[in-house]
Formats: structure tokens, sequence, C-alpha cells
């Protein structure tokens, strides 16, 4: 389990951004794509087997969930499309 929370950081991305393999793997530490790649294959092997695994990966992703993607957070302050923030 030592190297699963940068399995998972790889996992979530590849779900969850967007990115390319090879934009995941430099933003981690440089690797190519195709580690990035069998790393993010190994960890989803592993969710069948591994209960914790599974159960921790379905969090983070229920919590990213309630992120709503629309906003962006600018400073300390989210702004929502549409919506002018005063700074006073």
């Amino acid at each position: 389990m030592a190297r699963c929370g940068r399995y998972l950081v790889m996992y979530l991305a590849m779900k969850r951004t967007g990115l390319t393999l090879a934009e995941i793997g430099k933003a981690l530490g440089g690797l190519e794509y195709k580690p990035t790649g069998k790393a993010v294959q190994r960890f989803e092997a592993s969710l069948a087997t591994r209960p914790e695994r599974r159960k921790l990966a379905r969090s983070v992703l229920d919590q990213l969930s309630l992120v709503d993607p629309a906003e962006k957070v600018q400073g300390d302050t989210v702004a929502r499309p549409g919506v002018r923030i005063r700074r006073d």
C-alpha cells in the first residue's frame, strides 16, 4: 500500500481531469505516459481485490463530485460564471 497514494492520484486525475496520461505523468514527477498508464491499470485492477482501496477511491470520487466544476478559484474567493465579485 506504500504507493497507493500516488496511484490513487493518477487514477483520479485520469477519471476527473481530462488530462492525457503524458500530462498526468509529467505533473507527478516527469513520468512518461506508458508507466503512468500501467500504474493506473494496476490501481484499477487492485480495486477488484482490495476493498480498502475501493472504498477510498469511491469516497474521494464522491467528494470530488460535490465540487461544482463551474466554480473557479480566484485568490481565496470562489467565483461562479456570471457572478461578479466585489473587491473592497
